[in-house]
Parts: C-alpha cells; sequence; structure tokens
C-alpha cells in the first residue's frame, strides 16, 4: 500500500503495484493490463466519475498509455488531462485492430515455428477493446483467414496468456510484407547515394539542387 491508500489500479481496478513518488502527489502505477503510468490523486479520484460518463474510458486510458510504453516513455495523467484525453483518444475500428494485432505479431515472431505468448489484458489494452470479446472477435477474424493458430475460447479470462503461432499462409504473407519493407528502404537509400558524393565535391550548391529534384520524384504517388 502507497501513502494514499490505494491498492488497486485507479483505471481497471485491478490489484496492483502502486509506490508514491517523493512522498508527492504522484502515485506509480505498474498494472499487468494498463501498462505503466504516473497520475495525481485526485485525477485517480476523478477517473471513477468520467467512467460513469462514458464506458470506454478504461479503453481509451488504457489504449493511449500502452502506446506511450511502447515507444519508452511513462505518461503522467493530471486532473485537467483527463477530459482531453477522453474526448481526443479515437479507439481503432475492428479493421484497424486486426491490423495492428498483424504488426505485433510481425514484430515478435521471427521464424515459422515461433509460439508467441501473450496475455489477454495485454491484448486488450493493445487493440483498445473494453471486452475480451473485441479481442476474440479480430483473433477469430485471423483464424478464419488461415493466418494464425491460437489457444482461444470466448470464457478466456483476462489474466491468462494466450499461444499464438503463424500458420503457414501467414508467415507467407510476413515474409512478403518484409520483403516489400526491405524493397523500399533499398529504393531510398539508392536515390541518396548515387553520384552525390561525387557532385558534392565538384558542386555542392548544384548537388543539394539535385538531391532536392530526385527528392521531389520519388515522393510522388505511383
Amino acid at each position: 500500500m502507497n501513502e494514499f491508500g490505494f491498492t488497486v489500479c485507479p483505471i481497471c481496478k485491478a490489484q496492483t503495484n502502486i509506490g508514491d513518488r517523493d512522498h508527492q502527489n504522484w502515485l506509480l502505477v505498474n498494472c499487468g493490463r494498463c501498462g505503466k503510468y504516473e497520475i495525481t490523486q485526485r485525477a485517480a479520484i476523478l477517473i471513477e466519475s468520467f467512467e460513469r460518463e462514458d464506458q470506454r474510458v478504461c479503453s481509451k486510458l488504457q489504449y493511449w498509455i500502452y502506446a506511450q510504453n511502447k515507444q519508452g516513455i511513462t505518461p503522467k495523467i493530471l486532473t485537467r488531462q483527463i477530459r482531453d484525453l477522453v474526448t481526443s483518444i479515437n479507439l481503432p475500428t475492428p479493421g484497424e485492430r486486426v491490423d495492428i494485432l498483424k504488426q505485433y505479431l510481425s514484430d515478435h515472431i521471427n521464424l515459422s515455428s515461433d509460439v508467441l505468448k501473450i496475455s489477454v489484458m495485454s491484448l486488450q489494452s493493445m487493440l483498445g477493446a473494453s471486452e475480451w470479446s473485441d479481442v476474440s472477435g479480430v483473433m477469430g477474424h485471423l483464424e478464419n483467414l488461415g493466418l494464425i493458430k491460437s489457444e482461444m475460447n470466448l470464457l478466456q479470462r483476462p489474466n491468462i496468456d494466450l499461444s499464438v503461432s503463424l500458420t503457414v499462409k501467414g508467415w507467407e504473407e510476413l515474409k512478403q510484407s518484409i520483403s516489400k519493407d526491405e524493397s523500399k528502404l533499398l529504393a531510398v537509400v539508392f536515390t541518396d547515394i548515387v553520384g552525390f558524393t561525387n557532385l558534392s565535391s565538384i558542386d555542392a550548391e548544384k548537388a543539394q539542387e539535385m538531391l532536392k529534384v530526385k527528392t521531389q520524384i520519388v515522393s510522388r504517388p505511383c
């Protein structure tokens, strides 16, 4: 228990690790579902009133915190921030959730034989899902497409880890996606280096002008 008596996450109300920062008006929360964040005591209390207005408040804050943590940031939540955050954060559509999960699998699966363990709580935060049914809908869609295999059922408890692996079709699609990304990167590097160093040593101003022209050409939509 911390100085202010909080023993549960102010957002999802799960039992979690909470400390206080320098005995000031800040709580340090490290929640298995919501992630790691700091919040003022007053903001923690006010969250409940916002939840009564909009049941998606928890999902929006979890989705935002997850995105911040992914960038190595521990976000700070102030009282005056809550309403702005809740009104400005748009939760992903079902189609966007599918893309988010596909990208996550692409980032974390390196071999066709890899089996990835993902907690249901982390999935809900990552996808901005308020219910397990939202998560199972995304997983089911990818399974119906023949891209993944998972140990999943509609009665899954939120503190359980899922085992997810790619099918042969899923692995092939992942490799194609990586190949396309590498091709795009090589094209950018190629236009940047050919003849540029030599021209720079002769006429730096002309080299810069040529680089601008090449950048404009490459940036044009196909």
